[in-house]
């Protein structure tokens, strides 16, 4: 038993082996690699350490209440053998928080628990729905573009609103109806009404 001293403990040839507990009441600084022969640690306040590097199997993290990542420089990294994929940036503006995607062409898709997409927001700039195919919203700063592969259905429980002095045109614009808020105007060469009862 030793007290106040320094214990240095040296074998030049092979290995040191505790073949039982070992207690340190204070700080363990280790110079080399050091090798848990995939042993777990427990009970661990806290680690400081640069980098975490397994031996060829999954890294699991599991704690019994959150699991809170802490940035400091306002950027988090998810990597694919080194080639960063996606990354949070967290303060590079102020009040916005910025999600981005590390390879260029990349699209981002949220799938369902089954695997089916739902959307997906492409290199393109466009937010596809179902999936990359004739559904998708569009803008170039000016004009919004919905386009369908088919029909575009309007469901509502109540009215479709069109502001007043706000036109819907068809073709060319050729062909438009408007309304002040008073008088409604329908106007085009020819104005067939229809009726099939």
């Amino acid at each position: 038993e030793t007290s106040g001293i320094a214990l240095t403990i040296v074998h030049s040839t092979s290995e040191v082996t505790f073949g039982d507990n070992v207690t340190v009441t204070g700080n363990l600084t280790i110079g080399g690699t050091t090798s848990f022969g995939d042993f777990d640690i427990t009970n661990v306040g806290s680690i400081a350490l640069d980098t975490i590097t397994n031996d060829g199997t999954d890294i699991t993290l599991d704690s019994s209440a959150d699991i809170v990542i802490d940035a400091a420089g306002g950027n988090i990294e998810f990597k694919d053998a080194g080639t960063l994929q996606l990354s949070l940036d967290m303060d590079g503006t102020a009040g916005v928080q910025i999600i981005k995607l590390g390879v260029d062409t990349d699209d981002l898709v949220f799938q369902q628990y089954d695997g089916n997409e739902v959307v997906r927001i492409a290199d393109d700039r466009r937010l596809y729905f179902y999936d990359k195919g004739g559904e998708y919203i569009v803008s170039n700063g000016t004009d919004m573009t919905i386009v369908s592969g088919s029909d575009i259905n309007l469901t509502a429980t109540s009215d479709v609103n069109v502001p007043s002095n706000v036109g819907m045109t068809f073709g060319n614009d050729g062909e438009k109806i408007e309304g002040d808020g008073t008088d409604l105007t329908i106007a085009g060469n020819n104005i067939n009404l229809t009726a099939v009862a």
